[in-house]
């Protein structure tokens, strides 16, 4: 199993998310699912790091991303094989410019 990593820009837009559908929507249960399908997603890459698909850019980017989708969100990651850890990068709405979030080589 791998260890997973939430890097500080995914961290804080996990929350932003959470609260927006809590607070801002006033519809607890929204996030309540959300944060249930993003734990159980996180828990899948954990023992399948590699299940999720590719994400391809138009420009080379810094690692391998890849992304899985929780409910209309993407949540950015890559595999640290060397570590056996996978760092998620990013969580962001899913019909955003996605490509702008990600590190560029």
């Amino acid at each position: 199993m791998y260890k997973i990593f939430m890097l500080e820009p995914a961290l804080e837009n996990y929350v932003k998310i959470v609260r927006y559908l809590a607070l801002e929507l006033k519809n607890p249960a929204a996030a309540r699912s959300f944060v249930k399908r993003m734990d159980e997603g996180l828990d899948r890459v954990a023992h399948f790091p590699y299940s999720c698909p590719t994400h391809f850019a138009e420009y080379k980017m810094k690692h391998e991303y890849r992304k899985l989708f929780v409910n209309h969100f993407v949540v950015f990651y890559w595999v640290d094989e060397k570590n056996r850890a996978v760092m998620v990068e990013q969580v962001a709405y899913a019909r955003r410019d996605l490509d702008s979030l990600l590190d560029r080589e």
